[in-house]
């Protein structure tokens, strides 16, 4: 992985948010694929696909779409060209598995997470 690159595109997607690097959260992210058509809502977090490789069949196709943003590719074409553009993910995304072949195994995405720190309550003096 390319981890001057994507810091740089993190930092980015920090300012994009309006955001200052002290008022975001960094954090690594997990999602266990476990059907065909899975749906995970973000709330406010803006996540970015990290794996190395994708634990799926050759003829599978993996399709990850937020609404704002679409990634579909295969296991080889994932590999050959993952380091040309990571792809970022806000508010939900659905994930599909397509050609996976006849048993279903789960597997799972590692992303980078980017959330804004809560912010404090401050008390109200009367």
């Amino acid at each position: 992985m390319n981890e001057i690159l994507l810091a740089k595109l993190i930092d980015q997607r920090i300012r994009n948010l309006g955001l200052t690097e002290n008022e975001a959260n960094i954090d690594a992210f997990c999602i266990k694929v476990v059907s065909a058509n899975q749906i995970e809502p973000l709330g406010q977090n803006t996540i970015v696909l990290v794996n190395r490789d994708l634990d799926i069949p050759q003829t599978a196709q993996l399709i990850i779409d937020s609404g704002n943003n679409k990634l579909e590719t295969s296991k080889q074409e994932y590999e050959k060209n993952r380091y040309s553009g990571y792809q970022f993910f806000d508010d939900r995304i659905t994930i599909t598995t397509s050609n996976y072949g006849l048993l279903f195994t789960p597997y799972q995405l590692e992303f980078i997470r980017i959330s804004p720190n809560k912010q404090p309550i401050t008390q109200q003096t009367t």
